[in-house]
């Protein structure tokens, strides 16, 4: 027990030395001084508040630069959102077109395949198909008849 409170206690004591080492608060000017000087007044730094200037300089030009790039990103990812937007619209379209022609071609052939049977249970349809295949034969055997002579 007394390992782990000696461990939280030197714990704190790094942390708390790191916390105050941080006396730069981001985005956030230095008090400063006020000069008067010939009617003009004038805000005044030290060294220490002149670092916090320059560290804030430093980040605005990194932000300002990040910020342009993130700009030229975003405008980017819109315009292929965009593009992606009218490629789904033109699927969807094609979807739908296509759904209308396989319904199409599917009552066509049902259609076709109900004449198919009827026209197969017909009792008597070998009877036209006898005829037409006795003139086929009829047809050939007399060409080869009248060829030969």
């Amino acid at each position: 027990m007394n390992i782990l409170s000696s461990l939280c206690l030197v714990v704190t004591l790094f942390l708390a030395s790191s916390v105050h080492a941080q006396d730069y608060v981001r985005f956030r000017l230095p008090q400063g001084t006020r000069l008067t000087v010939s009617g003009h007044t004038y805000q005044g730094f030290d060294l220490g508040e002149y670092r916090e200037l320059l560290l804030m300089d430093e980040d605005l030009r990194y932000l300002t630069a990040l910020h342009a790039t993130d700009s030229t990103r975003i405008l980017e990812l819109t315009t292929a959102s965009n593009e992606f937007r009218l490629a789904l619209a033109s699927c969807e379209s094609q979807v739908i077109t296509l759904s209308a022609e396989r319904t199409r071609l599917t009552d066509l052939w049902r259609e076709e395949n109900r004449l198919r049977h009827v026209a197969e249970e017909h009792p008597w349809a070998w009877v036209p198909w006898g005829i037409a295949g006795a003139f086929l034969v009829s047809t050939i055997t007399l060409g080869i008849v009248l060829g030969l002579q």
